[in-house]
Protein backbone atom coordinates (compact mmCIF):
# COMPACT_ATOMS: atom_id res chain seq x y z
CA UNK A 1 0.00 0.00 0.00
CA UNK A 2 0.85 3.59 -0.85
CA UNK A 3 1.85 5.63 2.31
CA UNK A 4 -1.00 8.26 3.92
CA UNK A 5 -0.68 11.68 2.57
CA UNK A 6 1.74 14.14 4.76
CA UNK A 7 -0.51 16.37 7.53
CA UNK A 8 -0.89 19.89 5.88
CA UNK A 9 1.11 22.83 7.33
CA UNK A 10 -0.19 24.54 10.12
CA UNK A 11 -1.40 28.03 9.72
CA UNK A 12 0.44 31.09 9.71
CA UNK A 13 -0.19 33.57 12.82
CA UNK A 14 -1.54 36.76 11.91
CA UNK A 15 0.16 39.71 11.01
CA UNK A 16 1.10 42.44 14.02
CA UNK A 17 -1.49 45.10 14.55
CA UNK A 18 0.23 48.12 13.66
CA UNK A 19 0.50 50.09 16.98
CA UNK A 20 -0.61 53.44 16.89
CA UNK A 21 2.42 55.68 17.19
CA UNK A 22 3.63 58.65 15.55
CA UNK A 23 6.60 58.53 13.31
CA UNK A 24 9.01 59.73 15.93
CA UNK A 25 7.88 57.39 18.59
CA UNK A 26 5.68 60.18 20.19
CA UNK A 27 2.45 59.76 22.03
CA UNK A 28 -0.48 59.47 19.87
CA UNK A 29 -2.91 62.76 20.31
CA UNK A 30 -0.99 62.84 24.18
CA UNK A 31 -1.65 59.42 24.85
CA UNK A 32 0.57 56.31 25.17
CA UNK A 33 -0.26 53.28 22.97
CA UNK A 34 -0.24 50.86 25.96
CA UNK A 35 -3.04 53.48 27.41
CA UNK A 36 -5.57 53.09 24.54
CA UNK A 37 -4.65 49.93 23.21
CA UNK A 38 -4.79 46.63 24.97
CA UNK A 39 -4.82 43.37 24.48
CA UNK A 40 -8.24 41.57 24.14
CA UNK A 41 -8.93 37.69 23.80
CA UNK A 42 -6.87 35.72 21.46
CA UNK A 43 -3.93 38.11 21.86
CA UNK A 44 -6.25 40.72 19.52
CA UNK A 45 -6.00 44.26 20.65
CA UNK A 46 -8.56 46.64 21.15
CA UNK A 47 -9.17 50.27 22.35
CA UNK A 48 -9.40 50.64 25.92
CA UNK A 49 -12.24 52.77 26.33
CA UNK A 50 -11.57 53.10 30.25
CA UNK A 51 -8.39 54.71 30.01
CA UNK A 52 -9.99 57.53 27.76
CA UNK A 53 -10.71 60.93 29.85
CA UNK A 54 -13.68 61.45 30.42
CA UNK A 55 -15.03 64.78 27.94
CA UNK A 56 -16.33 67.81 30.62
CA UNK A 57 -20.01 68.78 29.46
CA UNK A 58 -20.36 72.12 29.20
CA UNK A 59 -22.30 73.89 32.08
CA UNK A 60 -25.47 75.05 31.23
CA UNK A 61 -27.00 78.45 32.77
CA UNK A 62 -29.64 77.52 35.30
CA UNK A 63 -32.85 79.23 34.92
CA UNK A 64 -34.43 79.87 38.24
CA UNK A 65 -37.39 82.30 37.01
CA UNK A 66 -39.32 82.88 33.66
CA UNK A 67 -39.35 86.18 32.23
CA UNK A 68 -42.21 88.11 32.64
CA UNK A 69 -43.94 89.65 30.22
CA UNK A 70 -47.05 92.09 30.67
CA UNK A 71 -49.62 93.17 27.83
CA UNK A 72 -50.59 96.43 27.34
CA UNK A 73 -53.93 97.46 29.39
CA UNK A 74 -57.26 97.78 27.87
CA UNK A 75 -58.93 100.85 28.39
CA UNK A 76 -62.24 100.15 30.54
CA UNK A 77 -65.37 99.95 28.49
CA UNK A 78 -67.27 103.34 28.56
CA UNK A 79 -70.70 102.77 30.09
CA UNK A 80 -73.54 102.47 27.95
CA UNK A 81 -75.27 105.92 27.12
CA UNK A 82 -78.20 106.93 28.53
CA UNK A 83 -80.98 106.19 26.30
CA UNK A 84 -82.78 109.68 24.27
CA UNK A 85 -85.85 110.55 25.48
CA UNK A 86 -88.57 109.71 23.26
CA UNK A 87 -89.95 113.71 21.95
CA UNK A 88 -93.51 114.42 23.44
CA UNK A 89 -94.95 115.04 19.90
CA UNK A 90 -98.48 116.22 21.30
CA UNK A 91 -96.55 118.75 23.28
CA UNK A 92 -94.46 120.05 19.86
CA UNK A 93 -97.49 120.30 18.38
CA UNK A 94 -99.69 122.32 20.97
CA UNK A 95 -96.41 124.76 21.23
CA UNK A 96 -96.07 124.86 17.55
CA UNK A 97 -100.01 125.96 17.39
CA UNK A 98 -99.43 128.08 20.26
CA UNK A 99 -96.66 130.42 18.60
CA UNK A 100 -98.58 130.55 15.14
CA UNK A 101 -101.56 132.16 17.05
CA UNK A 102 -99.33 134.25 18.59
CA UNK A 103 -97.66 135.36 15.29
CA UNK A 104 -100.99 135.83 13.48
CA UNK A 105 -102.23 137.73 16.66
CA UNK A 106 -99.32 139.88 16.40
CA UNK A 107 -99.62 140.26 12.36
CA UNK A 108 -103.23 140.75 12.80
CA UNK A 109 -104.31 138.10 10.78
CA UNK A 110 -106.29 135.95 13.40
CA UNK A 111 -109.07 136.89 15.13
CA UNK A 112 -109.30 136.43 18.87
CA UNK A 113 -111.71 134.17 18.37
CA UNK A 114 -112.66 131.45 15.44
CA UNK A 115 -114.69 133.29 13.05
CA UNK A 116 -118.09 131.61 12.53
CA UNK A 117 -119.45 131.30 9.12
CA UNK A 118 -120.51 134.12 7.18
CA UNK A 119 -124.35 135.08 7.90
CA UNK A 120 -124.58 136.78 4.53
CA UNK A 121 -124.16 135.38 1.47
CA UNK A 122 -124.33 135.89 -1.83
CA UNK A 123 -126.97 134.35 -4.51
CA UNK A 124 -125.73 129.97 -5.24
CA UNK A 125 -124.90 129.55 -8.55
CA UNK A 126 -127.11 128.04 -10.83
CA UNK A 127 -126.72 124.65 -12.52
CA UNK A 128 -126.24 125.61 -15.74
CA UNK A 129 -124.04 128.67 -14.94
CA UNK A 130 -120.52 126.91 -15.68
CA UNK A 131 -117.48 128.35 -14.01
CA UNK A 132 -118.90 129.41 -11.27
CA UNK A 133 -117.59 128.37 -7.73
CA UNK A 134 -118.98 130.09 -4.18
CA UNK A 135 -117.91 129.86 -0.54
CA UNK A 136 -121.55 127.83 0.47
CA UNK A 137 -121.20 124.27 -0.07
CA UNK A 138 -124.41 123.52 -2.37
CA UNK A 139 -125.03 120.55 -4.05
CA UNK A 140 -123.82 120.85 -8.15
CA UNK A 141 -121.74 123.66 -7.08
CA UNK A 142 -117.78 124.18 -6.95
CA UNK A 143 -117.01 124.80 -3.33
CA UNK A 144 -113.80 127.44 -2.01
CA UNK A 145 -113.53 127.76 1.73
CA UNK A 146 -114.82 131.44 3.27
CA UNK A 147 -112.41 134.10 4.33
CA UNK A 148 -111.85 136.14 7.70
CA UNK A 149 -110.51 139.43 8.09
CA UNK A 150 -108.09 140.08 10.79
CA UNK A 151 -110.40 141.63 13.39
CA UNK A 152 -108.52 144.66 13.92
CA UNK A 153 -110.02 145.86 11.08
CA UNK A 154 -113.00 148.08 10.82
CA UNK A 155 -115.58 146.38 8.23
CA UNK A 156 -115.28 149.62 6.03
CA UNK A 157 -111.16 149.52 5.69
CA UNK A 158 -111.69 145.87 5.14
CA UNK A 159 -113.27 146.72 2.46
CA UNK A 160 -110.83 149.24 1.25
CA UNK A 161 -108.74 146.99 1.20
CA UNK A 162 -110.37 144.23 -0.45
CA UNK A 163 -111.28 147.05 -3.24
CA UNK A 164 -107.73 148.09 -3.57
CA UNK A 165 -106.92 144.19 -3.73
CA UNK A 166 -109.38 143.60 -6.24
CA UNK A 167 -107.86 146.40 -8.50
CA UNK A 168 -104.72 145.22 -8.26
CA UNK A 169 -106.05 141.64 -9.89
CA UNK A 170 -107.07 143.43 -12.78
CA UNK A 171 -110.39 144.61 -11.69
CA UNK A 172 -112.46 146.85 -14.24
CA UNK A 173 -114.79 147.50 -11.97
CA UNK A 174 -115.68 147.70 -7.77
CA UNK A 175 -119.43 148.30 -6.76
CA UNK A 176 -119.81 148.81 -2.81
CA UNK A 177 -123.45 148.72 -1.12
CA UNK A 178 -124.36 147.90 2.61
CA UNK A 179 -127.28 145.38 2.35
CA UNK A 180 -129.91 144.39 5.53
CA UNK A 181 -128.08 143.62 8.65
CA UNK A 182 -124.86 146.13 7.78
CA UNK A 183 -122.76 143.72 5.47
CA UNK A 184 -120.99 144.95 3.50
CA UNK A 185 -121.33 143.77 -0.47
CA UNK A 186 -118.54 144.56 -2.84
CA UNK A 187 -119.50 143.27 -6.90
CA UNK A 188 -116.01 143.71 -9.64
CA UNK A 189 -115.81 142.77 -12.65
CA UNK A 190 -113.36 141.38 -15.01
CA UNK A 191 -112.74 141.88 -18.65
CA UNK A 192 -111.15 138.38 -20.28
CA UNK A 193 -110.94 136.60 -23.21
CA UNK A 194 -110.27 137.38 -26.81
CA UNK A 195 -109.81 140.83 -27.02
CA UNK A 196 -111.71 141.16 -23.34
CA UNK A 197 -114.44 140.02 -24.97
CA UNK A 198 -115.65 137.99 -21.81
CA UNK A 199 -116.79 139.20 -18.15
CA UNK A 200 -115.79 137.89 -15.31
CA UNK A 201 -117.40 138.64 -11.90
CA UNK A 202 -116.88 137.96 -8.35
CA UNK A 203 -119.12 139.04 -5.73
CA UNK A 204 -117.94 139.46 -1.61
CA UNK A 205 -120.04 139.72 1.16
CA UNK A 206 -118.41 141.16 4.62
CA UNK A 207 -120.35 140.06 7.69
CA UNK A 208 -119.22 142.87 10.72
CA UNK A 209 -120.01 140.57 12.92
CA UNK A 210 -118.15 137.69 12.28
CA UNK A 211 -115.37 139.46 10.22
CA UNK A 212 -116.26 136.47 7.63
CA UNK A 213 -116.39 137.22 4.39
CA UNK A 214 -118.86 135.18 2.24
CA UNK A 215 -118.07 135.11 -2.28
CA UNK A 216 -119.13 134.10 -5.41
CA UNK A 217 -117.00 134.01 -8.71
CA UNK A 218 -117.83 133.21 -12.54
CA UNK A 219 -115.33 132.45 -15.25
CA UNK A 220 -117.74 131.76 -17.96
CA UNK A 221 -116.39 128.40 -19.12
CA UNK A 222 -112.84 128.45 -17.16
CA UNK A 223 -113.83 127.57 -13.33
CA UNK A 224 -109.99 127.60 -13.06
CA UNK A 225 -109.34 131.14 -13.83
CA UNK A 226 -111.80 132.02 -11.31
CA UNK A 227 -110.32 130.15 -8.39
CA UNK A 228 -106.51 131.16 -9.32
CA UNK A 229 -107.59 134.44 -9.21
CA UNK A 230 -109.13 133.94 -5.67
CA UNK A 231 -106.34 132.48 -4.81
CA UNK A 232 -104.59 135.17 -5.49
CA UNK A 233 -106.52 138.06 -4.29
CA UNK A 234 -106.48 136.13 -0.52
CA UNK A 235 -102.79 135.28 -0.82
CA UNK A 236 -102.44 139.70 -1.40
CA UNK A 237 -104.83 140.50 1.52
CA UNK A 238 -102.73 138.10 3.61
CA UNK A 239 -106.44 136.77 5.12
CA UNK A 240 -107.21 133.36 6.29
CA UNK A 241 -109.21 130.90 5.29
CA UNK A 242 -112.13 129.47 7.90
CA UNK A 243 -112.61 125.94 8.02
CA UNK A 244 -115.46 124.31 6.80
Amino acid sequence: KPPPPPPPPPKPPPPPTPKPETANGDTFFGFSPSDVVKSGAQGAEQLNLDALPSIPMPKMPSVTTLPSFSLPSLPAPSPPAAKRAEPDLDATLQEAREARERFLQKEGLAPSKPAAQPRARPRSCGAKESGCLQSERVKGASYMPAWAYPPALKPRDAAKALNRALRACGATGVDTATVAGGALRLTARFSTGFLGMTTDTAEFLLDPSTTAVAFRATSPGDEGRARGRMTRLRTRLKWREIPA
